[in-house]
Protein backbone atom coordinates (compact mmCIF):
# COMPACT_ATOMS: atom_id res chain seq x y z
CA UNK A 1 0.00 0.00 0.00
CA UNK A 2 1.07 3.59 -0.63
CA UNK A 3 1.78 5.42 2.64
CA UNK A 4 0.02 8.72 3.24
CA UNK A 5 3.16 10.43 4.56
CA UNK A 6 6.80 10.07 3.58
CA UNK A 7 9.09 11.21 6.40
CA UNK A 8 12.49 12.23 5.01
CA UNK A 9 15.47 12.12 7.37
CA UNK A 10 18.78 13.26 5.84
CA UNK A 11 21.78 12.04 7.81
CA UNK A 12 25.55 12.46 7.77
CA UNK A 13 27.62 10.82 10.50
CA UNK A 14 24.68 10.77 12.91
CA UNK A 15 25.07 7.38 14.59
CA UNK A 16 24.63 9.03 17.99
CA UNK A 17 21.26 10.69 17.21
CA UNK A 18 19.61 8.98 14.23
CA UNK A 19 18.05 6.37 16.51
CA UNK A 20 16.30 9.04 18.56
CA UNK A 21 14.90 10.67 15.42
CA UNK A 22 13.60 7.40 13.92
CA UNK A 23 12.15 6.28 17.26
CA UNK A 24 10.16 9.51 17.54
CA UNK A 25 8.56 8.82 14.14
CA UNK A 26 7.79 5.19 14.94
CA UNK A 27 6.08 6.40 18.13
CA UNK A 28 3.59 8.60 16.20
CA UNK A 29 -0.11 8.13 16.92
CA UNK A 30 -0.61 8.33 13.13
CA UNK A 31 0.97 5.16 11.71
CA UNK A 32 0.38 5.43 7.94
CA UNK A 33 3.85 6.57 6.95
CA UNK A 34 7.18 5.51 5.56
CA UNK A 35 10.57 6.75 6.76
CA UNK A 36 13.11 7.51 4.05
CA UNK A 37 16.54 7.81 5.65
CA UNK A 38 18.96 9.40 3.18
CA UNK A 39 22.49 8.58 4.25
CA UNK A 40 24.64 11.35 2.81
CA UNK A 41 27.95 9.50 2.58
CA UNK A 42 28.36 8.79 6.30
CA UNK A 43 31.60 7.24 7.52
CA UNK A 44 30.24 6.02 10.83
CA UNK A 45 27.49 3.55 11.86
CA UNK A 46 24.54 5.74 10.83
CA UNK A 47 23.21 3.14 8.35
CA UNK A 48 23.71 0.27 10.79
CA UNK A 49 21.69 2.07 13.46
CA UNK A 50 18.87 2.82 11.00
CA UNK A 51 18.82 -0.77 9.73
CA UNK A 52 18.69 -2.03 13.29
CA UNK A 53 15.05 -1.05 13.76
CA UNK A 54 13.91 -3.90 11.54
CA UNK A 55 10.72 -2.02 10.64
CA UNK A 56 9.52 -2.39 7.04
CA UNK A 57 8.44 1.25 7.07
CA UNK A 58 12.08 2.34 7.31
CA UNK A 59 13.83 2.60 3.93
CA UNK A 60 17.44 3.64 3.45
CA UNK A 61 18.80 5.46 0.40
CA UNK A 62 22.53 6.12 0.24
CA UNK A 63 24.77 8.69 -1.41
CA UNK A 64 28.24 7.38 -2.19
CA UNK A 65 29.69 10.79 -1.30
CA UNK A 66 28.58 13.61 0.95
CA UNK A 67 26.50 16.05 -1.10
CA UNK A 68 24.89 18.25 1.54
CA UNK A 69 21.49 18.60 3.22
CA UNK A 70 19.65 20.00 0.18
CA UNK A 71 20.76 17.13 -2.06
CA UNK A 72 19.87 14.57 0.61
CA UNK A 73 16.37 15.98 1.04
CA UNK A 74 15.90 16.10 -2.74
CA UNK A 75 16.91 12.45 -3.00
CA UNK A 76 14.34 11.68 -0.32
CA UNK A 77 11.62 13.62 -2.11
CA UNK A 78 12.31 11.75 -5.36
CA UNK A 79 12.20 8.41 -3.54
CA UNK A 80 9.07 9.25 -1.53
CA UNK A 81 5.80 7.45 -2.21
CA UNK A 82 3.46 9.39 0.07
CA UNK A 83 0.86 12.05 -0.69
CA UNK A 84 2.48 14.25 1.96
CA UNK A 85 6.16 14.97 2.58
CA UNK A 86 7.54 15.63 6.08
CA UNK A 87 11.07 16.65 7.03
CA UNK A 88 12.93 15.65 10.18
CA UNK A 89 16.60 16.39 10.86
CA UNK A 90 18.58 13.41 12.09
CA UNK A 91 19.41 14.99 15.45
CA UNK A 92 15.87 16.17 16.25
CA UNK A 93 12.67 14.45 17.38
CA UNK A 94 8.89 14.74 17.21
CA UNK A 95 6.20 14.66 19.86
CA UNK A 96 3.93 11.58 19.40
CA UNK A 97 0.93 13.58 18.12
CA UNK A 98 2.89 15.67 15.61
CA UNK A 99 1.83 13.95 12.37
CA UNK A 100 -1.77 13.34 13.40
CA UNK A 101 -2.27 16.98 14.42
CA UNK A 102 -0.65 18.44 11.30
CA UNK A 103 -2.41 16.10 8.87
CA UNK A 104 -5.84 16.77 10.31
CA UNK A 105 -5.39 20.53 10.23
CA UNK A 106 -3.63 20.76 6.86
CA UNK A 107 -6.41 18.80 5.16
CA UNK A 108 -8.87 21.46 6.37
CA UNK A 109 -6.94 24.37 4.80
CA UNK A 110 -7.87 26.20 1.55
CA UNK A 111 -6.05 25.36 -1.72
CA UNK A 112 -3.46 28.15 -1.29
CA UNK A 113 -2.17 26.52 1.92
CA UNK A 114 -0.08 23.46 1.11
CA UNK A 115 2.52 23.66 3.87
CA UNK A 116 2.32 23.38 7.66
CA UNK A 117 4.92 24.17 10.35
CA UNK A 118 4.76 23.99 14.14
CA UNK A 119 6.21 25.46 17.28
CA UNK A 120 9.23 23.76 18.84
CA UNK A 121 11.20 23.19 21.99
CA UNK A 122 14.62 24.58 21.09
CA UNK A 123 17.74 23.23 22.79
CA UNK A 124 20.74 25.50 22.13
CA UNK A 125 23.27 22.94 23.27
CA UNK A 126 26.30 25.17 22.69
CA UNK A 127 24.91 27.65 25.21
CA UNK A 128 23.11 25.27 27.55
CA UNK A 129 19.77 26.94 26.85
CA UNK A 130 16.27 25.46 26.47
CA UNK A 131 13.51 27.62 25.00
CA UNK A 132 9.90 27.02 24.10
CA UNK A 133 9.14 28.67 20.77
CA UNK A 134 5.48 29.11 19.81
CA UNK A 135 5.11 29.85 16.12
CA UNK A 136 2.93 32.81 15.19
CA UNK A 137 0.69 33.15 12.14
CA UNK A 138 0.82 36.20 9.88
CA UNK A 139 -1.01 37.82 7.01
CA UNK A 140 1.95 38.48 4.69
CA UNK A 141 4.18 35.44 4.25
CA UNK A 142 6.41 37.09 1.64
CA UNK A 143 7.42 39.77 4.10
CA UNK A 144 7.56 37.34 7.03
CA UNK A 145 9.96 35.00 5.23
CA UNK A 146 12.05 37.86 3.87
CA UNK A 147 12.63 38.86 7.50
CA UNK A 148 13.89 35.36 8.36
CA UNK A 149 12.89 31.73 8.64
CA UNK A 150 11.82 30.86 12.18
CA UNK A 151 9.50 28.01 11.11
CA UNK A 152 12.27 25.37 11.50
CA UNK A 153 11.08 23.57 8.34
CA UNK A 154 13.97 21.09 8.54
CA UNK A 155 12.09 19.31 11.34
CA UNK A 156 8.53 20.70 11.41
CA UNK A 157 7.52 20.99 7.74
CA UNK A 158 4.64 18.91 6.38
CA UNK A 159 3.72 19.63 2.76
CA UNK A 160 1.56 18.23 0.02
CA UNK A 161 3.76 16.36 -2.43
CA UNK A 162 2.53 18.32 -5.42
CA UNK A 163 3.91 21.59 -4.08
CA UNK A 164 7.48 20.42 -4.78
CA UNK A 165 6.56 19.90 -8.42
CA UNK A 166 5.27 23.48 -8.57
CA UNK A 167 7.88 25.29 -6.44
CA UNK A 168 10.77 23.02 -7.33
CA UNK A 169 13.20 21.08 -5.16
CA UNK A 170 15.70 22.55 -2.70
CA UNK A 171 18.61 24.55 -4.11
CA UNK A 172 21.65 22.27 -3.92
CA UNK A 173 24.05 25.18 -4.49
CA UNK A 174 23.21 26.46 -0.98
CA UNK A 175 25.22 24.70 1.72
CA UNK A 176 23.08 26.46 4.36
CA UNK A 177 19.69 28.28 4.35
CA UNK A 178 18.35 25.91 1.68
CA UNK A 179 15.12 25.42 3.66
CA UNK A 180 14.70 29.21 4.06
CA UNK A 181 15.23 29.62 0.33
CA UNK A 182 12.57 27.00 -0.44
CA UNK A 183 10.04 28.52 1.96
CA UNK A 184 10.63 31.95 0.44
CA UNK A 185 10.12 30.62 -3.09
CA UNK A 186 6.91 28.97 -1.90
CA UNK A 187 5.63 32.23 -0.38
CA UNK A 188 6.58 34.20 -3.50
CA UNK A 189 3.93 32.23 -5.39
CA UNK A 190 1.33 33.75 -3.10
CA UNK A 191 0.81 30.63 -1.01
CA UNK A 192 0.35 30.55 2.74
CA UNK A 193 1.81 28.51 5.59
CA UNK A 194 -0.52 26.85 8.06
CA UNK A 195 0.83 27.51 11.53
CA UNK A 196 0.42 25.31 14.59
CA UNK A 197 1.65 27.41 17.48
CA UNK A 198 2.03 24.51 19.91
CA UNK A 199 5.50 22.92 20.05
CA UNK A 200 5.36 19.52 18.37
CA UNK A 201 9.09 18.93 17.84
CA UNK A 202 12.32 19.19 19.80
CA UNK A 203 15.24 20.82 18.03
CA UNK A 204 18.73 19.98 19.27
CA UNK A 205 20.91 22.76 17.90
CA UNK A 206 24.67 22.26 18.00
CA UNK A 207 26.70 24.57 15.78
CA UNK A 208 29.75 22.95 14.24
CA UNK A 209 32.59 24.75 12.50
CA UNK A 210 30.25 26.31 9.97
CA UNK A 211 30.95 30.04 10.19
CA UNK A 212 32.68 30.42 6.83
CA UNK A 213 30.23 28.05 5.17
CA UNK A 214 27.26 29.93 6.61
CA UNK A 215 28.61 33.31 5.53
CA UNK A 216 29.23 32.11 1.96
CA UNK A 217 25.74 30.60 1.77
CA UNK A 218 24.17 33.77 3.19
CA UNK A 219 25.85 35.94 0.57
CA UNK A 220 24.72 33.58 -2.19
CA UNK A 221 21.18 33.52 -0.76
CA UNK A 222 21.04 37.32 -0.61
CA UNK A 223 22.31 37.63 -4.17
CA UNK A 224 19.66 35.21 -5.36
CA UNK A 225 16.82 37.13 -3.70
CA UNK A 226 18.21 40.67 -3.64
CA UNK A 227 15.41 42.10 -5.78
CA UNK A 228 12.96 41.02 -3.08
CA UNK A 229 15.08 42.53 -0.30
CA UNK A 230 15.44 45.79 -2.25
CA UNK A 231 11.65 45.97 -2.53
CA UNK A 232 11.23 45.71 1.24
CA UNK A 233 10.66 48.72 3.42
CA UNK A 234 14.11 50.00 4.42
CA UNK A 235 13.56 49.23 8.11
CA UNK A 236 12.52 45.64 7.26
CA UNK A 237 15.56 45.14 5.06
CA UNK A 238 17.89 46.42 7.75
CA UNK A 239 16.24 44.18 10.36
CA UNK A 240 16.58 41.09 8.16
CA UNK A 241 20.25 41.76 7.41
CA UNK A 242 20.96 42.55 11.04
CA UNK A 243 19.48 39.24 12.23
CA UNK A 244 21.30 37.27 9.52
CA UNK A 245 24.74 38.73 10.32
CA UNK A 246 24.19 38.31 14.05
CA UNK A 247 23.32 34.66 13.54
CA UNK A 248 26.54 34.01 11.64
CA UNK A 249 28.59 36.15 14.03
CA UNK A 250 27.36 33.87 16.84
CA UNK A 251 28.46 30.80 14.88
CA UNK A 252 31.91 32.29 14.38
CA UNK A 253 32.12 33.17 18.08
CA UNK A 254 31.26 29.61 19.13
CA UNK A 255 34.13 28.42 16.91
CA UNK A 256 36.50 30.85 18.56
CA UNK A 257 36.85 32.88 15.31
CA UNK A 258 36.47 36.19 17.11
CA UNK A 259 37.85 38.39 14.34
CA UNK A 260 35.21 37.13 11.91
CA UNK A 261 32.56 37.29 14.63
CA UNK A 262 33.45 40.94 15.26
CA UNK A 263 33.42 41.73 11.53
CA UNK A 264 29.88 40.42 11.09
CA UNK A 265 28.71 41.90 14.38
CA UNK A 266 29.81 45.28 13.00
CA UNK A 267 27.75 44.61 9.85
CA UNK A 268 24.76 43.92 12.08
CA UNK A 269 25.37 47.11 14.06
CA UNK A 270 25.56 49.12 10.84
CA UNK A 271 22.04 48.01 9.95
CA UNK A 272 20.25 48.26 13.31
CA UNK A 273 22.58 49.77 15.99
CA UNK A 274 20.28 49.71 19.03
CA UNK A 275 18.63 46.39 18.18
CA UNK A 276 21.98 44.73 17.45
CA UNK A 277 23.53 46.09 20.66
CA UNK A 278 20.67 44.62 22.68
CA UNK A 279 21.04 41.23 20.96
CA UNK A 280 24.82 41.25 21.31
CA UNK A 281 24.56 42.04 25.02
CA UNK A 282 22.24 39.06 25.46
CA UNK A 283 24.59 36.76 23.55
CA UNK A 284 27.61 37.93 25.54
CA UNK A 285 25.69 37.28 28.78
CA UNK A 286 24.84 33.78 27.58
CA UNK A 287 28.46 33.08 26.64
CA UNK A 288 29.71 34.32 30.02
CA UNK A 289 27.17 32.13 31.80
CA UNK A 290 28.24 29.15 29.70
CA UNK A 291 31.91 29.74 30.45
CA UNK A 292 31.14 29.98 34.16
CA UNK A 293 29.32 26.63 34.02
CA UNK A 294 32.25 25.10 32.15
CA UNK A 295 34.71 26.44 34.72
CA UNK A 296 32.56 25.10 37.56
CA UNK A 297 32.35 21.72 35.86
CA UNK A 298 36.13 21.59 35.43
CA UNK A 299 36.69 22.55 39.08
CA UNK A 300 34.20 19.90 40.22
CA UNK A 301 36.06 17.24 38.27
CA UNK A 302 39.38 18.45 39.70
CA UNK A 303 38.23 18.29 43.32
CA UNK A 304 36.43 14.98 42.76
CA UNK A 305 39.71 13.42 41.65
CA UNK A 306 41.74 14.68 44.64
Amino acid sequence: MTPEVSVIIPAFNREATIGRAISSVLAQTWADFEIVVVDDGSQDATVTVAQGFGDERVRIVQHEQNRGAAAARNTGIRAAKGEFIAFLDSDDEWFPNKLATQLRQLREQPPDTCVSCTGVILHLIDRGIRREYRLQDCGDWRRRLALGCDERPGSTLLARREVFERVGLLDETLSRFEDWDWMLRYAMQGDRVHVISTPLAEIHNTRGRLGAQSEAAARRFLGKHWSLFEALDKSDRRLSLCDLWLQIATTYALEGCYRDATRLAMSALANRPFYATKRLFRHVSEFMSLEQRRDTSILSLFFARR
